[in-house]
């Protein structure tokens, strides 16, 4: 996100909590919250509770590294707890998830912040294209609870596998508008890459290796709108 770097040493989750109260975001710029993160398996919160156990983020729940050997089914799901403590007078914030998930709900102090699909317990899981994966948190405080209710189904990866970036929300708004002009320049080059070769196939039917480059095209440009990569 942006150009601002890490720092030589950064905070990271322990215990489900980090400290950010020497963290200077205009200074220093974003943070990734990686570290350990409070789980609660089979539960669904919206309010803190306090975790007895902890799992590796980014991790997938299957990835017994990161569960400390416990085992968790591919299609279940949990909630990930993280405590952000913040100094005082901090800038307005926001969380970033580089990876669009499956389906989850973020809360912050009990207040849900926005949405991918329905995490319900159920796994009966709905798409809702809610735009942006980032996630505007309260200001003016300086400890914020921050929950993240995720349900995953029939994927390779679960829970929280990619990084969560925290940054000011300037920075996160910055940087995913220039990704969206990148992923629409990108788009229109292979568009027209496509169209191209499959206009010559039309006149140069023999060439085969034509027709199969169009298509090869057409699947990178369904997987750039499925995915925006």
């Amino acid at each position: 996100l942006g150009t601002a770097g890490f720092a030589e040493t950064v905070p990271t989750v322990h215990g489900g909590l980090i400290d950010l109260r020497s963290w200077n975001f205009e200074t220093q710029g974003k943070i990734r919250l990686s570290g350990d993160y409070g789980f609660f398996w089979n539960e669904l919160l919206e309010n803190w509770k306090d975790p007895s156990v902890f799992i590796t983020v980014p991790a997938s729940w299957t990835d017994t590294d990161a569960t400390r050997g416990n085992v968790y089914a591919a299609g279940g799901y949990a909630t990930y707890a993280v405590r952000i403590l913040l100094p005082e007078n901090a800038p307005p914030l926001s969380l970033y998830i580089k990876k669009r998930l499956v389906t989850a709900k973020v809360f912050a102090n009990g207040t849900e912040l926005d949405e991918y699909g329905n995490a319900d317990k159920s796994n009966s899981l709905r798409t809702k294209d809610i735009g942006a994966p980032y996630f505007m948190l309260p200001r003016n405080e300086t400890q914020i609870d921050v929950l993240f209710q995720i349900a995953d189904a029939e994927y390779n990866r679960q829970g929280l596998y990619s990084p969560v970036t925290l940054d000011t929300a300037d920075r996160v708004v910055s940087h995913l508008m220039y990704s969206k002009i990148s992923e629409a320049m990108l788009f229109s080059f292979i568009l027209a890459l496509g169209l191209y070769h499959l206009i010559l196939f039309f006149f140069r039917s023999k060439e085969k290796n034509l027709l199969y480059f169009a298509l090869f095209v057409l699947i990178v440009m369904l997987r750039i709108i499925s995915t925006g990569t």
